[in-house]
């Protein structure tokens, strides 16, 4: 869906321990934050928030579908605006990149998720994340690269299998500046039974939206 990729600056708000076990940002971004009550009560380009991936491309008239062009293009705000008749996709624009984000985001074909692969499939997952981080050329190289393979561990988390996949090299660990762990409360919990974090120092919050960085070199 690279012709409508929603965008936007965020800056950091609360550290926090994602589903996965490890630290990421809550950020302020466009899109991605409506409160419990707006459940399935939404629409438009970010999706109808009612927990269905499958429908979440609806057009202006609620019809389901499948091409990105025909989503986009529903929602126009002004009917006298030309059509999108043409899906542009970033790793033929970015050639540079696409090299490096196949490599990136095999990780989650590897071995790493391979106790996942049989409770989430995990391809479109995959190609996701190549295009998004063939997109995601904004100065931040592992911007959109670490999200998108968060969102698989996230999956993941979610199905039961708890995936420890960062390394100091490729979306590390933040450390937590504060005394507390703010924790999803859709999390895992089997995650942490082997750490040795303090549960009263746990925060279980229901919203939380986060970003994710990391440094590499290509």
């Amino acid at each position: 869906m690279t012709s409508f990729r929603k965008t936007a600056s965020a800056e950091p708000m609360l550290p926090f321990t994602e589903d996965d076990g490890t630290s990421d940002w809550i950020l302020q971004q466009l899109c991605s934050f409506f409160h419990k009550i707006y459940v399935g009560k939404v629409c438009g380009l970010c999706a109808n928030f009612n927990g269905d991936v499958l429908d979440d491309m609806s057009t202006r008239a609620g019809m389901p579908v499948t091409s990105a062009l025909d989503f986009g293009n529903s929602w126009k705000m002004f009917d006298d605006c030309p059509d999108i008749t043409e899906e542009r996709d970033p790793c033929t624009k970015n050639v540079y990149r696409q090299v490096w984000a196949e490599k990136k985001c095999s990780m989650i074909q590897s071995d790493i998720f391979k106790d996942c692969h049989k409770e989430v499939y995990h391809i479109p997952y995959y190609e996701a994340c190549v295009r998004d981080s063939c997109a995601c050329d904004s100065g931040g190289d592992c911007e959109c690269l670490c999200t998108a393979i968060a969102a698989y561990a996230a999956a993941c988390n979610e199905a039961g299998v708890c995936i420890r996949w960062r390394t100091p090299e490729l979306c590390r660990k933040i450390e937590l500046s504060a005394p507390q762990m703010y924790l999803s409360e859709k999390a895992n919990m089997k995650c942490f039974l082997s750490s040795s974090i303090n549960q009263r120092d746990i925060v279980i919050i229901s919203e939380i939206i986060y970003h994710q960085a990391c440094q590499a070199q290509h």
